[in-house]
């Protein structure tokens, strides 16, 4: 018990408020990462998009996908820089697969009008191949990595109003 006290006598009372304060902090940002996620899973639009194939072994993580999308692969973009976000403006086709209509690069999404058909999603362009959406990994149950990725064809994504997305599945 006397240990205990010696740690309280340690930090005066503005440490403490100090150290209350930083441990709210963090669990604020939490919480707000994990209630925009759930608020992207309840309330978001579920869309299928058409994968390309890659590689799914790594020596350190074990058996995963690395997913590349179809309306992800651009040439170069003039007027943008590596890193920049940009939006991919997606259409439903008469398959259900949403195809990119075009790519845009200065605009805010809750102010761009969308047909009931369409769709935003947000990425970086990374300056020389395409565009990363933050959905390019999934990672799988061992040794079912290789099958799934020679089989996969389309994913299965939630996208919210302002073009973020969560991936869902794979088929």
């Amino acid at each position: 018990m006397s240990h205990y006290f010696r740690l309280v006598q340690v930090f005066s009372k503005k440490q403490w408020i100090l150290i209350g304060l930083i441990l709210l902090l963090q669990l604020t940002i939490a919480g707000y990462q994990i209630g925009t996620s759930e608020s992207l899973l309840n309330n978001g639009k579920e869309i299928t998009l058409e994968l390309a194939p890659v590689d799914p072994r790594s020596m350190l993580q074990g058996d995963y996908v690395i997913l590349r999308y179809e309306i992800a692969e651009v040439n170069e973009l003039k007027n943008v820089h590596s890193g920049n976000k940009v939006f991919i403006l997606a259409k439903e086709d008469q398959h259900g697969i949403y195809q990119r209509e075009k790519i845009l690069t200065s605009i805010n999404p809750r102010d761009y009008q969308l047909a009931q058909d369409e769709v935003l999603i947000a990425g970086k362009y990374n300056g020389y191949n395409g565009i990363i959406i933050g959905i390019e990994s999934y990672f799988v149950k061992e040794g079912t990595g290789l099958d799934l990725q020679r089989n996969a064809k389309y994913a299965k994504v939630k996208v919210s109003r302002t073009g973020n997305s969560i991936l869902q599945s794979i088929e």
